[in-house]
């Protein structure tokens, strides 16, 4: 664990926000993606997924980001619970959330254009 991931978790730890240290696709929410702008959402480092308990969540990279919590919210059209996590973990996630599924489709195409 680096001192940067140390030092977000237990920011999250002081302010009772939830801390994570990995983002799997199955806190991907397609319809929460779809309201923000990818390029705001790379810009902020900020990702709107669906908690494991099914709350909307804001995942930021720490406390000095959660003036983009307002913003996203206003765009998803909901109330977005802020979390932690670490920044370059949720811009890997926000590359998996938002091009994941274009290229499967892409893969497909060809495919289904064959048969």
């Amino acid at each position: 664990m680096t001192n940067d991931e140390k030092d977000i978790r237990a920011s999250a730890e002081a302010l009772g926000v939830a801390f994570r240290a990995e983002i799997g696709p199955e806190l991907f929410d397609p319809a929460l993606i779809a309201a923000l702008p990818v390029n705001w959402a790379r810009e902020h480092a900020v990702l709107p997924v669906r908690a494991p308990d099914g709350a909307a969540e804001l995942l930021l990279p720490g406390p000095d980001a959660l003036p983009s919590l307002q913003h996203a919210a206003l765009a998803a059209g909901c109330d977005l619970r802020p979390a932690f996590a670490p920044r370059a973990e949720i811009l890997r996630a926000i590359e998996a959330a938002y091009y994941a599924g274009r290229a499967t489709a892409a893969a497909a195409a060809p495919a289904a254009a064959k048969a």
